[in-house]
Formats: structure tokens, sequence, C-alpha cells
């Protein structure tokens, strides 16, 4: 024994120990970089924030060093920015991706028989999709996302385990990197001066700015477009959580249960499936002594273009959260001043008694860190109940599929079809293409056919309803009817956000309804589509040609 610790046996102490570390999947684990290793400091640090470099290195870093995360590139921004997005799970979940997107995609399409769909939601894994939002300016989620990235690739507790076996998280950590860095730069410049928790004077989305939120259906950006390309065409998650800033004030966090109205193309199970995941996290923030967590105010469930809305419709769960604290400056709130209600349109008590707000928070230092904090709390939440109940996620977004293809098998209507002899051919290819981004299944008639006493000649896009995503359909083609809502005083309520959207209308298409069943011949669409090659005739003198 004395010998073992002699020179000699102090190099055999280390090579066992190097041997181990190499074969033992935790101890290589924890070898994985942390974000302050990569930043210099900790995410959610005051006066701090991490630029889009820096959180795509350590993504980078922690990916090398791990085998249960893979990081891989779903597009590129408007301004050349790869798009990163992770897979975080098991190792042994991760080498069998493409079986688990398959069965995801199988469930979500619901074309199989139930007892096929049954033994597939016993066999797969709950697909979940975290994101740190898109406004740039909203800044703590971003940051957020390196330490929740970290700790699901480390962290060796009991329901870290569960939730590695039995969820494949789709964790897109920035989906704006271009106004990252534009949003770090401007705090970096203005740090330390009357304006450091201003906004930058320019737009963080070349384009739209703010409104990248509002592109959902049309994909008009190259951002929108990477991500609906995986929800709705690749891994149909059964949940999709949307990070955002800010909170109402004096409140820490919004998340569901959403306001009304529900737009009533959702199915039901929709709706009770966000109430579900809604309440699992708050239960979480009341038993981690995290106070502040508001629900049923303001954020409804009737538009169909936001990033956490869209899902509804493609019958996914659809979850938004608004932490509080948006700018690395700390500030204190007096807790002698805190208001009797809080909240936006539908304000909740702050002394403990609202069904709502039942843990309220009573002031004092807010920091940075506290967002950072409180987002990936939800995250969590939402993970636990996920993992807890991969099957019945998956075989609830089949049963909400089959429940659409049937009613479109009924009719009423039954199809909508496109003609090719239109005002404007390119808007009727540009209709179709979002609706095919969108996930919707489409055919072309390859030979003349007639339905609704119509007769309509080969080339014609025929648009089922007898399909999974038949609210999707449904909400795009026809018109809207938004409720009418009345506050306590008789006065009109302001809708949240848009109330009315129809793209046949919007775009100048015809789109034939078509109620009773009819047959046609056709081949699915698979692929972009384009109208047949043009050209101008006639001579002038001058002219100008105009770049669409």
């Amino acid at each position: 024994m004395s010998n073992f610790f002699s020179t000699d046996g102090r190099r055999q102490i280390v090579a066992v120990f190097l041997c181990f570390a190499f074969f033992s999947p935790t101890l290589a684990v924890a070898q994985a970089p942390t974000p302050s290793n990569v930043f210099g400091f900790e995410p959610g640090a005051d006066y701090k924030m991490a630029d889009f470099g820096q959180v795509s290195d350590y993504y980078t870093q922690l990916s090398e060093a791990s085998d249960r995360v893979q990081m891989k590139s779903i597009g590129t921004t408007v301004m050349g920015k790869s798009m990163p997005m992770l897979f975080i799970s098991s190792a042994d979940n991760l080498e069998n991706l493409d079986r688990w997107r398959e069965i995801s995609a199988t469930l979500a399409r619901a074309r199989v028989a139930e007892e096929e769909a049954a033994e597939l939601a016993k066999e797969g894994r709950a697909v979940v999709w975290i994101d740190a939002g898109l406004h740039a300016t909203e800044r703590a989620t971003a940051q957020a996302m390196p330490k929740l990235a970290h700790r699901l690739a480390t962290e060796e507790s009991a329901e870290m385990q569960k939730i590695r076996e039995n969820v494949v998280l789709l964790l897109m950590p920035v989906m704006n990197p271009d106004g990252l860095n534009i949003v770090e730069s401007w705090y970096d410049r203005v740090l330390d001066t009357p304006y450091e928790t201003t906004d930058p004077p320019w737009l963080y989305q070349k384009y739209v700015g703010h409104d990248n939120n509002r592109d959902w259906f049309m994909n008009n950006l190259p951002e929108t477009r990477a991500v609906t390309e995986v929800i709705y065409n690749e891994w149909y998650p059964q949940i999709v959580v949307n990070h955002h800033q800010t909170s109402p004030s004096w409140a820490r966090i919004f998340i569901p249960p959403f306001t009304g109205p529900v737009n009533p193309n959702i199915h039901p199970g929709i709706v009770s499936g966000v109430n579900q995941v809604g309440t699992a996290m708050a239960h979480r923030f009341s038993m981690k002594d995290m106070p502040g967590a508001i629900s049923n105010d303001t954020f409804t469930m009737f538009w169909n273009g936001g990033m956490r809305t869209a899902p509804y419709f493609h019958n996914q769960i659809g979850i938004l959260t608004e932490v509080a604290h948006e700018t690395p400056t700390p500030r204190y709130y007096e807790p002698d001043s805190i208001p009797s209600r809080v909240g936006y349109g539908n304000p909740q008590a702050t002394d403990g008694t609202g069904l709502f707000y039942p843990d309220p928070w009573k002031g004092g230092e807010s920091h940075f860190r506290d967002a950072v904090n409180y987002t990936n709390t939800a995250s969590m939440g939402v993970l636990d109940v996920a993992a807890d109940r991969p099957q019945q996620f998956l075989m609830n977004m089949y049963e909400m599929g089959r429940d659409a293809i049937e009613a479109g098998e009924s009719g009423d209507p039954y199809a909508y079809v496109i003609p090719p002899e239109q005002w404007h051919p390119r808007e009727a290819h540009n209709l179709v293409n979002i609706l095919r981004q969108g996930g919707v299944e489409i055919d072309r008639a390859t030979s003349e056919f007639e339905a609704g006493g119509e007769s309509y000649p080969s080339g014609s896009y025929v648009i089922p309803a007898s399909q999974a995503f038949r609210p999707f359909v449904m909400d795009m083609l026809e018109p809207q009817d938004y409720p009418t809502r009345r506050s306590e005083s008789g006065e009109p309520e302001t809708p949240y956000d848009l109330a009315g959207w129809t793209l046949p209308m919007q775009m100048g298409v015809t789109v034939d309804r078509i109620d009773e069943s009819f047959d046609a011949p056709t081949t699915p669409v698979t692929d972009s589509v384009a109208p047949a090659p043009a050209s101008v005739q006639g001579s002038a003198s001058y002219g100008y040609a105009l770049s669409h």
C-alpha cells in the first residue's frame, strides 16, 4: 500500500483517473464549457451582454464537448449570418434523430390507423421547440439560452435524465442574430450614459424591425422561412415555446393561460393543452419560491401570424412568455409603491387573492439575472411536463389531426380550387407557395375535372379540407369574424392583434370553395411552383424596367 502512494503510485492514480474520465460519460460531460468560460462573465450579469459571435461560439464548443448536443444551421439571415439550432437529448436519442422525426411527422399528418398511431406514440419521443424570441431589444432571452443548454447537457438529476430520455429538444437560441449584434453594440455604446436603457435608433431586423413576429404565415423573411420549414414540414413539435419580454410592470413573468377570444378554427384540445402546460409552469414557479408569475392578461388566441399563434392551427401547443427586466442595467422597485392591481388589459390583484396572480412579487432589487432565471425556469416547466407525458402529447396531436381530416371528408368545405386563369398568375402561385410552406397539402390537377357545378382545367390547384392542418387552411382562405367584446364600462375592447386576414382577398387571387365531394385526377405539389415564363411585346422609343 505504501508503494501505491510513491511517485509511481501517484502516476497510477492519475492514469486510472484519466482512463475512467475517458470512458465515463458523466465525467466527459462535466468537462463541457460553461457560458462564463466563453463569455468571461455569467449570463445575466449586470451591465453585460454576449453578442451573436460569443453565443454561437459557445454552442459550437458545447456541441463538440457533449454527445447530448448536436448543432446544425437551418438557414441564413437577411444579412448573411448562419442560424444555428441545437438538438439536445440523450446520446442514444441523438443517434436516432431520423426515427423520432419520422414518428413525429407521421403522427402530425395523421394518415395512419389509430392502432399504428398508438404504437408509434408509445415508441416515440416528445418533440419540444424552445426559442429565445425574435425581438433583439428583448435582451434577456438570448442570454438565458446558453445557461439552459449547459444545464440540459450536464446536469445528472433524476428530472434531467427523464427529460433527456423522453424529449427531443429543438433549441433555437437566436432567431434574429443580426438584431442581437445591433442591440448589444448599442448597449456597449451608451453604457454609463443617461441613454443606457434605450433601444437603437434603427431597425434591428433590416426590413421589418419588431414586426418580424407578424410574418408567420406569409414567410416573407428568410429567418421566418427557415424556422417554418423545421416546425411545419420537418419536425412537427408538439409544443412550441416562444420567449419574449416584457411582463406587465411589477410582475416578473407572463405565462399562459391566455385571455380570450379564441379563434374558432383552433381545436379545443389546443386550448386545454395550452392551459395544461401553462399551469405546469405556474406550479414550478410557486414551488421554486419565484413569485410574480401572472396569467390571463392581454394576450389572446385569435390571430394567426405570430410565432406562438400559428402553431395552434397546426395542432401544436404554442406557449408565450413575457419576462420582466429587459436590459442589463439593474433597477429598484420601491415596495411601498406597489399598485393594487397589475397588468395590461385584464389587471390582477396584488394581494394574493387573484386566481391568475396568486403569488405576487413585492418589489425590491431587480436584475438582468432574474430575467435569465425566470426564462429558464419557465422552459424547465415545459420540458418537465413533456417528459412526464410524451405519449400523451404525441397521441393528442394525432387525434386532433384525425378530427380535422374527418371534418374535411364530411364537406362544407370539401376542398378549395385555385383555377389557372387569374388576374395576376404570379400571385396565385405565391399563394400556393405560402400555403405549402405552412405545411398545407396541395394537389395539382393532371386533367380537366368537375367540381361544385364548374369545370376546371388541368393545372388547377386543389387544396383538400380533409387534412391534419385543416384549421390553417380554413383560417387562411376564409374571412374572419372577430367577436364583439366590451369592457365593464360598455366600451368595445380593442383586439390585441390583427382581427382579420384572408389571403385570397388580400392577394387578389380567385379561390373557389367547394362544399360537396368530387373526384379529380391530381398529383401532389411537393416543391415551390412558379408561373410559366412570359415576355413583354411591343416597341417604344424609351421605357422603364422596374424590379419587383
